[in-house]
């Protein structure tokens, strides 16, 4: 999954977002340092680079709120990919892992319960305009699950689409532990 964020960021470089606008993005939604410290992550003459590349061009400012769809969805969507792919995981475990390992911000509860906030019908429709945009990009493409979810009550949690009835208990997570399967 962080393979997939690390290229949508880059992706939004090549489209004219400057290494800082996406941190500030990714940081007003709550996201701390580490993997998001992008121009960290840059050497200096790529830096460099990027802002002279930027300059001698039509400027394009992008949007907070698209940089974080942009970055975002198709991290979920690559999550849903895993939950359809491998049966015993549960959101609660991705969601853990991000808020663990990524420092995703707790009062948002971790990349699976975010569907439950943003819905996935909208999260499936930027996925097909992206898609749209760079076909080749298999990151873009709808994850059946998420699919589903759309198609059906919009509102339902990712973790009540797939019928499993098993419930496993977690201690000190922010969001119901409920199954997901095939």
């Amino acid at each position: 999954m962080a393979a997939v964020f690390a290229g949508e960021v880059d992706r939004l470089l090549q489209r004219g977002a400057l290494p800082g606008e996406i941190h500030n993005a990714l940081l007003g939604f709550g996201l701390p340092k580490g993997l998001l410290m992008i121009e960290d992550l840059l050497p200096v003459d790529v830096l460099a680079d990027i802002k002279a590349d930027r300059r001698s061009r039509a400027a394009q400012t992008i949007a907070s709120g698209e940089i974080i769809e942009r970055v975002l969805f198709p991290l979920i969507n690559e999550g849903a990919h895993i939950l359809a792919e491998v049966g015993t995981l549960l959101p609660s475990d991705i969601d853990l892992l991000w808020q663990y390992g990524h420092a995703w911000p707790r009062q948002m509860g971790g990349p699976m319960l975010y569907v439950d906030k943003v819905g996935a019908a909208h999260i499936v429709g930027q996925l097909n305009l992206f898609s749209a945009e760079c076909p080749d990009a298999l990151s873009l493409r709808p994850a059946a699950l998420l699919v589903e979810l759309a198609e059906g009550d919009a509102a339902s949690p990712i973790g009540r689409t797939a019928g499993r009835t098993e419930v496993r208990s977690r201690p000190s997570i922010d969001h119901p532990s409920e199954p997901i399967g095939k």
